[in-house]
């Protein structure tokens, strides 16, 4: 957690020696583990001041009475949980000073999470993959200038295929959105699911050392106009 929110705050120090992070995130064992890999970091981001919220962007939005600016917004596969997908980018629009821009990146139509929910959609019934296109009437709407992309991204997922790896297990419960996948799903569902994940649609590259799969992502870059 926050590795990607890390490399961005190294390229911002490069430009300016004082910044002012503020994460926001519902999960208290994400919250710590960003934090530990934030002191991992040590002398790199000095300068940086964390301001940590434990809560979901919705909570963060009643709580802020007064919308704070700030000059750069990260949003990195998050705007899945949004609850109001509109009225969340529209909200973050406003928080952005004159000049300023807001980062998406986003789960592109190449992308494991965008074939699971099509593939298993009574599996992954809590969880709705938000396309990139439905981003765009909302950012037509703010009147905002963006640029949209792909961005090409593999993973390996050798280790899925070995029962006993608890890193391959873990990996299992990020794709399905069930925890503990390979130990409470019956077999059938687990080898299904398994012989999806390399199919022709996904797979890149397989071998008797590894299982390399497409997991591209989208990325919208927003900037905000305002007189």
């Amino acid at each position: 957690m926050g590795e990607n929110d890390i490399r961005v705050l190294l390229e911002l120090k490069k430009q300016y020696k004082k910044i002012t992070a503020t994460i926001v995130e519902p999960s208290p064992d994400m919250i710590s583990t960003f934090k530990e890999n934030v002191s991992n970091i040590g002398a790199l981001l000095d300068g940086v001041e964390f301001v940590w919220y434990t809560m979901t962007l919705e909570e963060y939005m009643e709580r802020e009475h007064v919308v704070q600016q700030f000059h750069c917004i990260f949003l990195n596969g998050v705007i899945d949980y949004f609850k109001n997908l509109a009225e969340s980018l529209k909200y973050l629009y406003k928080s952005v000073d004159k000049n300023g821009l807001i980062a998406i990146v986003n789960v592109s139509v190449n992308n494991v999470f965008s074939a699971m929910c099509e593939q298993y959609p009574n599996l992954m019934f809590d969880f709705e993959v938000v396309p990139t296109k439905n981003l765009i009437p909302i950012l037509d709407d703010v009147g905002s200038r963006y640029t949209v992309s792909e961005m090409e991204a593999m993973v390996d997922i050798t280790t899925c295929m070995q029962e006993d790896s608890e890193i391959g297990n873990l990996m299992l419960d990020i794709f399905t959105h069930v925890a503990n996948f390979r130990e409470t799903a019956p077999k059938d569902l687990v080898d299904d699911v398994i012989q999806f994940l390399t199919s022709p649609g996904l797979l890149l590259h397989r071998s008797d050392d590894s299982v390399i799969i497409c997991n591209s992502r989208d990325v919208i870059v927003v900037h905000v106009q305002r007189p």
